[in-house]
């Protein structure tokens, strides 16, 4: 199990020194391979146009609107940022990541209703999609107004009272805009998130995402919103201290938790995400959590 926390008069926990294990998942190659990995985990496949893009999605647990269906609170997967970059200063002509760890994290989820969401170029192109989309301006207005369509379409179109919004990665910061800007959302989960890419940027000493919007900016509107924000020690994408300042720059009280878990990198977190989740309040409760 794990243990160690250590709770301060702000509100704000520091989980440290975690470890655990587990199987890890398979690896889907294409969108053919995840389609099929998703069908066999219960998740439908859809694609959704918003802001110009199209955009995929798998969810399992939703109801089609009807005057019958009973709505849920579906925790909704954000893909990370991708493979923007082939190297360090050539960019890719298609952000599809290798590896799509948000897929992997929403397919071992034990949640009754859960969404996953590709960020727009991904899995399947669209004639608005230009590499800024996913270099500069990837966390823009534009790119997170069409992710919130997205959000948006779905609520028309199926029984939905609120979102749960779990990000990984890049991500992560899509998440907590969109948390900043919905009053539809119930509560923040990011995984190995660059929360102030500003900082995170500095660090490396890359270009600045100039045409990009920065959660930092704006952390005060997220004081009253339940937070969960999970880094690992040994991530040498997103050092850990990316996350820990955006937490400690949260308004007094803010209802958040900050965990370090010493065994993880920028990958592995699927390795066994579904033990890490049945340790959270916000997930114990459920079935598939109350036999670890």
């Amino acid at each position: 199990m794990y243990s160690n926390f250590l709770r301060l008069a702000s509100g704000i926990s520091f989980i440290a020194a975690l470890s655990a294990c587990g199987a890890g998942l398979s690896r889907p190659a294409s969108l053919a391979d995840i389609q099929s990995e998703a069908l066999q985990q219960g998740f439908s496949s859809e694609v959704t146009e918003s802001g110009g893009y199209r955009m995929q999605i798998f969810h399992r647990g939703l109801s089609v609107l009807s005057p019958d269906a009973d709505p849920v609170d579906p925790v909704v997967y954000i893909e990370g940022d991708g493979r923007a970059y082939v190297s360090r200063h050539r960019v890719s002509a298609d952000p599809t990541p290798r590896n799509p760890l948000a897929f992997k994290l929403a397919t071992d989820d034990p949640s009754p209703a859960v969404i996953y969401m590709a960020r727009p170029c991904q899995f399947v192109a669209s004639a608005r999609c230009q590499p800024h989309d996913w270099t500069s301006h990837r966390y823009s207005t534009e790119i997170v107004g069409a992710m919130s369509g997205v959000l948006d379409n779905l609520h028309k179109a199926y029984a939905i009272n609120h979102y749960a919004l779990a990000g990984y990665s890049g991500g992560g910061v899509i998440a907590a805009l969109l948390a900043q800007q919905r009053a539809d959302i119930l509560s923040l989960t990011t995984v190995a998130a660059n929360l102030d890419h500003a900082a995170w940027t500095r660090h490396f000493g890359d270009t600045p995402l100039t045409g990009s919007l920065n959660p930092m900016d704006n952390v005060e509107m997220l004081g009253k919103l339940p937070q969960i924000h999970l880094a690992g020690a040994t991530d040498k994408t997103v050092p850990a201290f990316v996350g820990e300042r955006f937490v400690k720059a949260l308004p007094a009280g803010t209802p958040v938790e900050y965990i370090l878990l010493d065994n993880k990198d920028h990958n592995n977190w699927p390795e066994d995400w579904q033990n890490i989740l049945c340790e959270l309040e916000f997930w114990q409760q459920l079935p598939g959590c109350r036999s670890y």
